[in-house]
């Protein structure tokens, strides 16, 4: 069989005929071709179909109870099948069915954490509703609503909403609730992306802005071809990490914002050829490479104006601070305390940045609301921040029992961000004021269903900690999982050749991630 050679093949988006012309070619080279081994195209696509299908199937065997489920959403001009109907010469009608290109809704789905991909669909519309009872159906058919404890995705409208957003849709259904795991990558962005328009004016279309800023970020396409100067440096709160880990998980815009940031930070280049690499393309909708592409422009600025200083000394000391230490501490136990640093990292802005910035940071402070909190508190190596935890997560479930003893049912509560927020907090726990904890609806942390009374209390009796599932709090993994989806819908109409394809070239980056020598090939 030649299962490796049609797994490559998907992970690289080669062709059938590309990948027999290259192996015969090569066969050729070696001397050692012949009708026996002489590959044929068709023989690679039944070899790719045949992977697709088993790999599938594997998959799905083991998708079965799942903890937590990620799920992002994309509008893809990609194939479809439609069905149309031909009048033929004798009158009568003939079913013709025609591969067709067109923009449609889709939606990713992963499981959380470390396993990634699971299912992908088209919604009949990208209305909350229509995407709840497709998710609903996912959970159904891996018979996870029994165990299904979160949701992980971004902050907009049509998954938070407080009515009738994606996530409230699927707990009412469940007629439980869910831990809200709403990406802190995007809250930290949130901020940056209503400074910017203050400085330099609003954007006017999908790589444009009013302002001079926004001009030339836009204009010098290749920033990276403008000459190095001896720019002035400025102060910021970057750290260099160390790990190698959480360095092997920075996407190639991450690393370079880093490395950018620790440059102007100390008035020198961190790496000699790092103002030759590209910063990313311009695009309005992705703020970490507009960010890259502000910071480039600064060392190749002899005369910086104010407004350019602003945004590198805001990106230097709030947005790239914060954005490491997410990436650093990933896990959902450290979500209310990444939140605290982005406070106390805009603590330190100048009154100006914080005013614009604020409104921001209320409306997406989802680790900021009591059931976050609660999370970090138990989990956290202070025992009396556990002992607090243990304080109201027992007098919640003895509430909720109370209600259960009586004949009553306990509601679903209703999920919403805090309105107001101690920004002047110290550690994480200030972050709502006691009067905040009293007056909004909050029930124990979902993620924590299956931890018993006990185990709950032992983190403090007997200082154990809790095994809960360590879904992380952001949703890259999903964001990654969207690129494959939207590979497989550019390729096929057809759903299975879709899911195989996305599946094989996962199974091929988990076994050899980058295959930059003969050592990286596994045997």
């Amino acid at each position: 069989g030649i299962e490796n050679l049609a797994i490559e093949c998907d992970r690289y988006s080669v062709s059938n005929y590309a990948a027999a012309a290259i192996c015969n070619a090569y066969l050729k080279d070696l001397g050692i071709l012949s009708d026996c081994n002489l590959l044929a195209p068709f023989k690679i696509q039944r070899w790719r179909h045949s992977i697709r299908s088993k790999n599938s199937q594997e998959l799905r065997s083991t998708e079965k109870g799942v903890d937590a489920l990620g799920f992002d959403g994309k509008r893809i001009d990609g194939y479809v099948i439609e069905e149309r109907t031909e009048i033929l010469k004798d009158g009568s009608k003939k079913s013709i069915q025609q591969r067709v290109k067109r923009k449609d809704e889709y939606i990713v789905v992963t499981r959380e954490p470390d396993v990634g991909y699971l299912e992908h669909f088209s919604p009949k519309t990208g209305k909350a509703l229509d995407v709840a009872m497709n998710l609903y159906g996912i959970i159904v058919s891996s018979s996870s609503v029994d165990t299904i404890k979160s949701l992980v995705c971004d902050g907009t409208n049509v998954n938070v909403g407080r009515p009738g957003g994606i996530i409230r849709l699927i707990e009412t259904k469940l007629n439980r609730p869910l831990q809200w795991d709403v990406c802190l990558l995007h809250a930290n962005e949130l901020p940056f992306r209503d400074l910017f328009p203050s400085v330099d004016g609003c954007t006017t279309g999908p790589n444009t802005c009013e302002g001079s800023l926004g001009a030339e970020i836009r204009s010098k396409n290749h920033l990276q071809d403008l000459e190095l100067v001896e720019f002035q440096r400025i102060p910021g709160k970057v750290l260099q990490i160390t790990d190698p880990q959480v360095v092997g998980d920075l996407s190639y815009e991450q690393k370079y914002l880093l490395q950018m940031s620790l440059s102007i930070q100390c008035g020198d280049m961190v790496e000699s050829n790092l103002h030759r690499r590209s910063p990313g393309p311009l695009d309005n909708a992705r703020w970490l490479t507009k960010a890259n592409r502000v910071l480039r422009l600064y060392i190749s600025t002899a005369d910086p104006s104010p407004e350019l200083k602003r945004l590198v000394f805001n990106i230097i000391n709030f947005y790239a601070p914060c954005w490491f230490q997410i990436k650093r501490y990933h896990g959902i136990q450290y979500g209310a305390i990444n939140f605290y640093e982005i406070v106390r990292h805009f603590q330190l802005l100048p009154a100006s940045d914080r005013e614009i910035q604020k409104r921001a940071l209320m409306r997406n402070s989802f680790f900021a609301h009591p059931e976050n909190i609660l999370v970090s508190a138990i989990c956290s190596p202070n025992i009396e921040h556990r002992r607090f935890a243990v304080n109201k997560i027992m007098a919640a479930r003895t509430h909720d029992q109370n209600l259960e003893a009586n004949g009553q049912v306990v509601p679903v509560r209703v999920f919403e961000t805090p309105k107001e927020i101690n920004l002047e907090a110290t550690n994480f726990l200030e972050l709502l004021p006691e009067s905040a904890w009293e007056r909004m609806e909050w029930t124990h942390p979902p993620i924590l269903r299956d931890c018993t009374d006990n185990q709950i209390q032992e983190t403090v009796t007997k200082c154990v900690p809790l095994t809960f599932p360590r879904v992380p709090c952001h949703s890259q993994s999903v964001e990654r999982a969207v690129k494959l989806m939207t590979q497989s819908v550019e390729m096929s109409a057809y759903y299975e050749a879709q899911h195989g394809f996305i599946i094989n070239k996962m199974k091929s980056r988990n076994l050899m991630p980058k295959f930059i020598n003969k050592k990286a090939f596994p045997k």
